[in-house]
């Protein structure tokens, strides 16, 4: 049982936040207290997370439209407090695009990851509204973007080298490997033109997790760190708020064991 007071619920501790499967159109910030986020498949219950204060439930299905993915479930009293779709799409709107692009991203992956089906074809980031920005903002003497031309098989980045910039793909295909102990290199993801990669390692501080590697000639347009930061801070408090989970999410999600027996390898 929970009750309203001034947009905050109180959960007592086995009180049902949300249920797998439902449709929502709300999510919740908590306030204090910790949730279990699960799935249930098969009739066993796969724990996914376990969320405390500063975390956001549910806005997965409100930021890429599908059934909930999960059930969430306090294991000690807890407030939050509830966003509505409507406040959180306006807090999208209000984002830059690049950001809503990230976002999207960050949700599809981490569904990939825990073998969920997305709802809908990748989203495409419009490099056009990225130009946009860049001239308006070479009228005051900043540029945003710096294009570069890759070979096939140039390496663009490598696994441990701190994150200096952000890629988006203007034409060709980045391969994103993974080393491998026995010296073989397995492609983890094809980036295709309109697509973003590199951005973990900038919201998370972390070195790079992967090695980047040009599949063919392409054109790459750099997002330097700094500026990357600049579009991050000009986001809404929520938008923040979750670029910085999902990216943790991100870098915490182990590549799951039917990839790896899935995975490309190269030599």
């Amino acid at each position: 049982m929970s009750e309203a007071h001034d947009q905050e619920f109180h959960f007592g501790r086995g009180a049902t936040l949300m249920e797998q499967g439902a449709y929502g159109d709300f999510c919740y910030l908590i306030l204090s207290g910790r949730v279990e986020v699960f799935r249930m498949e098969d009739d066993a219950k796969l724990r996914l997370a376990e969320m405390g204060e500063g975390g956001v439930v549910g806005e997965m299905a409100l930021i890429d439209p599908a059934p909930r993915a999960a059930s969430v479930v306090a294991i000690e009293p807890t407030v939050c407090r509830r966003i509505n779709a409507v406040a959180l799409d306006r807090a999208l709107d209000a984002a830059p695009p690049l950001a809503r692009y990230l976002l999207q991203t960050f949700i599809r992956n981490i569904r990939h990851a825990e073998g969920i089906a997305p709802p809908a074809p990748a989203m495409k980031f419009a490099i056009g509204d990225m130009m946009a920005a860049t001239i308006q903002s070479e009228q005051s003497g900043m540029r945003i973007l710096d294009r570069k031309v890759y070979a096939a098989g140039e390496t663009i980045f490598r696994t441990g080298q701190p994150g200096y910039n952000v890629y988006l793909v203007q034409s060709g295909r980045v391969d994103l490997v993974r080393e491998m102990p026995d010296g073989s290199q397995m492609r983890l993801r094809c980036v295709e033109p309109g697509e973003v990669f590199g951005e973990l390692a900038l919201l998370t501080g972390e070195p790079r997790r992967a090695t980047a590697i040009a599949s063919e000639a392409t054109v790459c347009e750099h997002v330097a760190a700094s500026h990357f930061n600049a579009i991050l801070n000009g986001c809404p408090t929520i938008v923040k708020a979750l670029m910085r989970i999902y990216a943790g999410r991100m870098m915490r999600i182990a590549l799951p064991a039917r990839d790896v027996a899935a995975g490309q390898r190269t030599d």
